[in-house]
């Protein structure tokens, strides 16, 4: 693949090809609020957020279009090749679904440079509308029976396209690191920091830094979605329903060995092994949640939510006939 049209002059032919020198980069800076890249000078609006990944800046064009700067600070050479590792699976991954419906599943990727003098690097990206974690607490529970099934369903399929078209896992999968843009009343979700995916593109392995540096367990499949599973199930029951959350709770139990009952001390049930840290588990068997294909999630999904509505029928005629019986009894009283 040819990725000088993204600022970097290489072409991704093999494994070696991902060791890059800084020259194969375009050259960028940043000085008074101003990032001046090879395509023209992005004026800083304002600051989007920051963390280990760095910071990320809103910035106009010269032609007043609005776009994401992302600026990432590298002390060492590796930290540079995983950061360009990172944006070459952001370009592969966009690549690969920006034909899909409601895709790319990534953000748009528009070019990287840096600035070898103070060790800086800057992607050019799309601007998004907020967190998925940020979408779901703008809801109420009831909000959310019928929200968080349908972004169930769309990050199970995500996960299953990416996996079967470059065998790739992101290993961080939390609701900070899906985001979406709204197209009228509907969010398309995005995945976004990349530094501890793994991928193969064309026989060449990709794998990002930090805890998870192998690429071998990466043609497993359903852990991304029960990581996140686990943590809507931890960190976001406030929420949702009781009702939803017994469904979600159920998607995370399925049979395995009994030998894996010992992992942390406890089987909560005989036969079963409910998930207390999905990587952790999946990387030592070769082993796979069976509910978190987008075949079985949309199933329990459509369940839950034919169940809701009949629910909610019922709760709407009785409404009715309790204020038709107040009336009633107003009328010959």
């Amino acid at each position: 693949m040819d990725l000088r049209s993204y600022g970097i002059n290489a072409t991704l032919v093999d494994e070696r090809s991902l060791n890059l020198h800084k020259e194969q980069i375009q050259k960028g800076a940043y000085s008074g609020g101003v990032f001046y890249l090879p395509s023209g000078k992005y004026r800083v609006e304002r600051k989007l957020g920051e963390g280990s990944y760095g910071k990320i800046y809103e910035a106009l064009s010269e032609t007043g279009d609005l776009y994401a700067i992302k600026v990432q600070n590298y002390r060492s050479g590796e930290e540079f090749q995983d950061f360009l590792k990172e944006a070459i699976m952001n370009i592969l991954l966009e690549n690969a679904s920006h034909t899909q419906p409601h895709g790319p599943y990534v953000q748009r990727f528009y070019e990287i440079a840096h600035n070898a003098s103070n060790g800086m690097i800057f992607m050019r990206i799309e601007p998004l509308d907020g967190t998925l974690g940020d979408l779901i607490r703008s809801h109420t529970p009831e909000e959310n029976d019928r929200w968080i099934p349908y972004i169930l369903e769309q990050i199970a399929a995500i996960s299953e396209f990416f996996q079967t078209t470059l065998a790739m896992n992101h290993r961080d999968m939390k609701t900070d690191n899906i985001m979406y843009s709204m197209h009228g009343e509907t969010p398309h979700l995005k995945l976004i920091d990349l530094g501890l995916s793994c991928m193969t593109y064309k026989g060449i392995h990709i794998s990002g830094e930090g805890i998870f540096p192998s690429t071998h367990t990466c043609n497993r499949k359903s852990r991304d979605v029960s990581f996140l599973l686990m943590e809507l199930l931890l960190d976001f029951r406030d929420t949702m329903s009781p009702a939803l959350y017994t469904t979600l709770h159920k998607l995370l139990k399925f049979k395995t060995p009994r030998s894996e009952c010992q992992m942390n001390g406890f089987c909560p049930e005989e036969g079963f092994r409910e998930w207390v840290n999905s990587y952790e588990f999946l990387n030592r068997k070769n082993i796979e949640n069976p509910h978190t294909t987008p075949k079985e999630i949309k199933k329990q999904m459509s369940a839950f939510t034919k169940k809701l509505k009949s629910t909610t029928s019922k709760k709407r005629r009785q409404t009715i006939r309790r204020k038709y019986n107040v009336f009633r009894g107003l009328l010959y009283s």
